[in-house]
């Protein structure tokens, strides 16, 4: 049975990332197989995400993979992407740390620095704001409490999430993650606001620092670092 008709009979879940590519790019070339000219993109580029970061003109050194075929994956993936961006049909609700993390990581994983977002929630537990913060570099970026606090005063919004992402791969906190989130934290509750958790992602793995127990006031739920979908 050929990788079309598994795909159609089983679905994807038992294809591997060089299959679906093959699936993508149709034929091979050079000899190759379509998965094997998929492998070779993922040894060059290392990953789906990296795929997706480079352009098409990139994509087409590699051996066998003209120009054509190289948009035809770039799309493929970009059009992924833009789905799992797409609104949920019903509004986010205030989320257990999974449910946040399912949320932001096709959003985080794949930037290159590191940029601080927050969710903004109502008293109805419903999404009511998504907001990029601050913009960093490959290393960190800075965070003023001032900056997350004042968008939640000026939607009213009494409950937010904080999250971002560790380009490193290593979802663990920092000191100072760690430090700015309990500052953070006491700030909110001296204006009458909860902040909820701190999510940080790195690619598919992510880290609850509510659930570590930096924020003293949420429960803390077993199992501190996660892959996505777990």
């Amino acid at each position: 049975m050929g990788n079309r008709e598994r795909y159609a009979a089983e679905g994807a879940a038992g294809m591997g990332d060089a299959e679906l590519l093959g699936l993508i790019l149709g034929i091979g070339a050079a000899g190759l197989r379509a998965d094997e000219l998929g492998g070779a993109l993922l040894r060059s580029f290392g990953s789906l995400s990296a795929i997706w970061q480079a352009s098409p003109a990139a994509l087409a050194t590699t051996p066998g993979l003209g120009p054509a075929q190289a948009v035809r994956v770039h799309a493929a993936l970009e059009a992924g992407r833009r789905m799992a961006l797409q609104p949920r049909e019903r509004p986010l609700r205030l989320p257990l740390p999974a449910d946040a993390a399912a949320w932001l990581c096709p959003r985080l994983a794949p930037l290159e620095v590191e940029e601080l977002h927050a969710l903004y929630f109502d008293r109805q537990q419903q999404l009511l704001h998504h907001k990029a913060i601050t913009r960093g570099n490959a290393w960190m970026t800075v965070m003023d409490p001032h900056q997350v606090l004042r968008e939640a005063i000026r939607m009213g919004a009494p409950r937010l999430l904080i999250a971002h992402n560790h380009p490193s791969g290593d979802p663990r906190p920092s000191p100072a993650d760690v430090d700015v989130t309990r500052r953070l934290a006491r700030c909110a509750d001296v204006l009458g606001l909860q902040l909820i958790d701190h999510i940080i992602v790195a690619g598919d793995r992510w880290t609850s620092l509510a659930a570590e127990g930096v924020i003293s006031s949420a429960p803390a739920p077993a199992g501190l670092l996660h892959a996505r979908g777990a």
